[in-house]
Formats: structure tokens, sequence, C-alpha cells
């Protein structure tokens, strides 16, 4: 193929994107309060493993993989509004609340398994459950209003709250 850049069967996050395709059974309830939880309903191949050195950010004991590496959003063309596919891992046994910060809340919003396609109509968080005894693995979008942004996001786990600092079309955040 002249023009066509290959990609490796085994790399990592290619790897993890086609597991997430095939485990799109994860399980999804909505909550009040503009929040959604995801549960996991089968674990994923313990080969892929998070790594900083990858540029995958780690926050307590989630993973958003991809770092650098993430495809463009798609852009909605009815709304107009980016959606940027960041697949996360969750240690096994563990949970996790991932919200968008107050201030960014007007223009970032959260989709788990039930699609969104506008900042209005998405989640200010998602709280990933984890499997007991394996990492699990999901797929979830982020909104935005822009094409490119340094995103902070929290992450809540057993009562301590990390920031993840996420680089979306941006060169590296501060």
């Amino acid at each position: 193929m002249v023009g066509r850049r290959r990609r490796r069967a085994d790399d990592p996050v290619r790897v993890l994107l086609g597991t997430l395709a095939l485990l799109a059974v994860a399980a999804p309830s909505a909550r009040a309060g503009g929040s959604e939880t995801r549960r996991c309903t089968a674990g994923i191949d313990a080969a892929v493993a998070p790594s900083r050195a990858r540029g995958d950010v780690i926050a307590g004991p989630l993973a958003f993989m991809g770092g650098p590496h993430l495809r463009a959003p798609s852009r909605i063309a009815r709304t107009g509004v980016y959606a940027w596919k960041v697949p996360v891992l969750l240690q096994a046994g563990r949970s996790a609340r991932v919200s968008v910060l107050p201030a960014d809340r007007a223009s970032v919003g959260l989709s788990g398994a039930r699609q969104r396609t506008t900042v209005a109509a998405s989640r200010a968080a998602i709280t990933f459950v984890g499997c007991a005894h394996a990492r699990s693995g999901f797929g979830w979008s982020i909104l935005t209003k822009r094409k490119s942004l340094c995103l902070a996001l929290d992450v809540r786990s057993r009562g301590v709250t990390r920031r993840a600092l996420l680089s979306l079309g941006t060169p590296g955040c501060p």
C-alpha cells in the first residue's frame, strides 16, 4: 500500500480497542444527578497494561489509554461537538468515578454506553466498576465544543481524588 501506514497487529492500544469492541456488553445503568455507571461484564487480557512511557495517563486505579496517540476526534455534524474516544483500564476489584470539573461543564461532557451527541445531553460523571478478579476495559467518549484542549478530570476511588490531565489534540499539557 502506497501512502498508508500499516498499524502493527500487536500494538497495545489497538489490541485494547479491539478487545473493547468485542466487550461492548458492559451494562450501563443511568443514575440521577447527571452521572452514569458502567459495570464490568468480562475482564480483558492482562497483557494490555498501562504505560506512562507510551503516554497513558494514570490516576490511581484508572488509566486513560492512548495519550498522545489518540485518534483525532469525530465531529458530530449536526451539533458541531467533537467526540474523543478514550479507552480506560481499571484495576481488578476497583471502582473509579471520573468527573468533569464544574468550570468546564458548559463545554465538556462524558458519554458512556448510550452515545450522547451534545454536551448538554452528556453526563458530568461516569463511574466505572471493575471485575473482581481481572483488569477491566471500558470504551467511552469525551464530548467537547473545541477540537483541541488540555482537559483536567477528577478521578475518585476509595475516598481519594486525583486529577488527570488529558491532552486532547494539543501537543502536551502543562
